[in-house]
């Protein structure tokens, strides 16, 4: 367990976030004079960790109560913020927000109003304009403008958010630039409204006590649809499934009745897998679990329903489990299940009716998940298994936060048939740069050759683009222009602008607070080291595959970077337009605090 909690506060403690962790201060802070620094544990999530000097020296380049000038910036960030949502509230019932805006304060229309179509398709229409100047001044027009933006929204505004990825004092004057989301609907539609906004603020009496001077919206889209794209049916899958009370709760609702000899952790990354146990031409749903509580493997019904099978399956394991497939491993026809666990690599055999015998088993370390393909084309699918660290070194790196090499090496299992696995990571070239932290890893031919190809995302350090030629791998990230070196988290291949090419997306960490103090003129780290430091707060990245073997980031030009915290992103067609979208799962640790990361 305790390995388990040392990843989630090196986790917190290096994510380009302990401006917000630590919480924004009042200027005057002393600088850092030391490369070493000493947390108190309630600092870091009331665990004593021993930070290694490079990690606690880094950490000092973000912590706003060690520099005056970030902690000015991160002072008017959290400030600001409170006062942006409460001339929301404000706005919303009437009440005056003079308090928060200066009489003379200028602004532009918070929504066009000369907004043109720029795409419709399936129902969807996304209206976009250019902000003309607004000519009144002062609180009232401030107001009025917020009013007609959100009436856009419709009679029920769902959701309005503001989230500040720019801010800096300089003298009595602060600048913040945010992210606005505005959710609502009708009788008739649901709304969408995104914006970039830049703030100037009057910071005379203090970072901490923000008047608004200006307020400029540099980008607005406008989106409606008839209907919701996606509808929850959650409750309505799993009606009169008893079981479904363990899946419906945060995890820290079952933490202090588990045990804990079975593994688990406060981390989470548990999986699921879709297929077909009992050859009904229906998939249903394996659900792994932490230690202590059983995996679930539930049928689905024609009438979209599904039925707990867990005990009689054989597949109800106890360990924790971290990643699952169904796949056919000895081309018999029935579906076969891996279940990754704190422990083992567990394959167990399908008999076609949802029951499962296990009959083979490889030893892992601390497994984040699996990836199959038939890499040498000879009939039997193989599996390829990232880990990540051991727990003894689950706070520690020997390198920079963007180049840890401490992780443990990945595995490929070549499947010779009836249940026969062997490691051939170094027999086929897979031992190159194989010492990162892997959270994923994604198999496709993205150079057309008729071979799978495998690329790898990596927490704190460079990817892995790994081509086949021939049943062994070549390693080719760097020249092909994929290491993406930041939080690599999710990997997937996707052909989204419809040229026949597979393209790459990868999930990483989008970072308010790694945003706003990476940018600061105050922010110490210059050179190569301070753009890796803007890099790994940047988010998610979408490559292009251009057909010579090298991509093209278009991250910025696409708008695909904000995924907040992002895992396992996927590509898929939503709306059966023909082009496919993105869905980006987001978080990290899921509690009824309504501050959770």
């Amino acid at each position: 367990m305790q390995g388990g909690r040392e990843l989630q506060v090196r986790k917190l403690a290096l994510l380009l976030l302990s401006a917000a962790i630590w919480g924004a201060c009042s200027p005057g802070g002393d600088q850092a004079q030391t490369s070493s620094v000493e947390y108190r544990p309630e600092e870091l999530g009331a665990v004593d960790v021993k930070l290694d000097e490079q990690i606690a020296e880094e950490i000092t380049y973000f912590d706003p109560k060690k520099d005056a000038d970030l902690g000015a910036g991160e002072a008017l960030n959290s400030a600001a913020g409170k006062a942006l949502s409460s001339i929301d509230k404000a706005v919303a019932s009437g009440a005056e927000i003079s308090e928060f805006v200066a009489d003379a304060a200028t602004l532009t229309e918070l929504r066009p109003n000369g907004l043109e179509i720029a795409w419709s398709r399936d129902g969807i229409t996304a209206h976009q304009g250019t902000p003309s100047p607004v000519s009144d001044t002062g609180p009232d027009a401030v107001a009025s403008a917020w009013s007609e933006m959100r009436a856009a929204l419709g009679e029920t505004v769902d959701m309005i958010k503001f989230k500040i990825v720019r801010s800096d004092v300089i003298g009595t004057e602060g600048t913040t630039t945010l992210l606005y989301l505005g959710a609502g609907r009708s009788a008739t539609k649901v709304v969408q409204q995104n914006g970039k906004w830049t703030a100037t603020w009057d910071v005379s009496k203090g970072p901490d006590k923000p008047v608004l001077k200006s307020l400029t919206v540099q980008e607005f889209e406008e989106i409606s649809r008839a209907r919701p794209l996606l509808r929850e049916v959650t409750r309505v899958a799993f009606k009169d499934v008893e079981s479904f009370e363990q899946l419906e709760h945060g995890f820290e609702r079952w933490w202090g009745g588990l045990d804990f000899s079975m593994g688990g952790t406060l981390a989470g990354h548990y999986g699921f897998a879709f297929g077909d146990v009992n050859n009904d031409g229906l998939d249903d749903l394996y659900v792994c679990q932490p230690g202590g509580l059983p995996n679930r493997l539930y049928l689905r019904t024609g009438a979209g329903t599904l039925q707990d099978i867990s005990e009689q399956s054989g597949a109800d394991l106890l360990n924790d489990t971290a990643s699952a497939l169904i796949l056919d491993l000895d081309n018999d026809g029935n579906q076969d299940l891996v279940v990754g666990t704190v422990s083992h690599v567990l394959f167990m055999k399908g008999d076609g009716t949802g029951k499962f015998e296990p009959v083979a088993r490889y030893r892992v370390i601390m497994l984040t998940s699996m990836a199959a393909a038939d890499y040498d084309r000879d009939g039997f699918i193989d599996i390829y298994l990232c880990e990540y660290t051991s727990s003894g070194q689950a706070n520690s790196t020997g390198a920079a936060i963007f180049d840890s090499d401490q992780g443990l090496p990945n595995t490929l299992l070549k499947n010779d048939g009836a249940f026969r696995f062997r490691n051939v990571t170094n027999e086929v070239g897979l031992n190159v740069n194989n010492n990162r932290q892997t959270f994923a890893a994604a198999w496709e031919d993205f150079d057309n050759d008729g071979d799978q190809d495998l690329y790898v995302a990596n927490d704190f350090g460079p990817n892995q683009l790994y081509v086949n030629e021939g049943a062994r791998f070549v390693e080719r990230a760097e020249e092909a222009g994929v290491q993406d070196q930041a939080a690599g988290m999710g990997a997937s291949w996707g052909d989204y602008n419809r040229d026949g090419l597979m393209d790459l997306y990868v999930t990483n960490m989008w970072s308010s607070a790694g945003n706003r103090v990476t940018y600061q003129r105050a922010f110490k780290p210059t050179g190569g080291f301070k753009r890796n430091l803007q890099y790994f707060a940047r988010g998610n990245s979408l490559f292009e595959n251009r057909g010579d073997g090298s991509f093209r980031d278009v991250t910025m030009e696409t708008r695909t970077e904000m995924g907040r915290f992002a895992w396992g992103a996927h590509f898929g067609d939503l709306n059966n337009d023909g082009w496919l979208d993105i869905i980006s799962p987001n978080g990290f640790i899921t509690n009824t605090d309504a501050d959770d990361l």
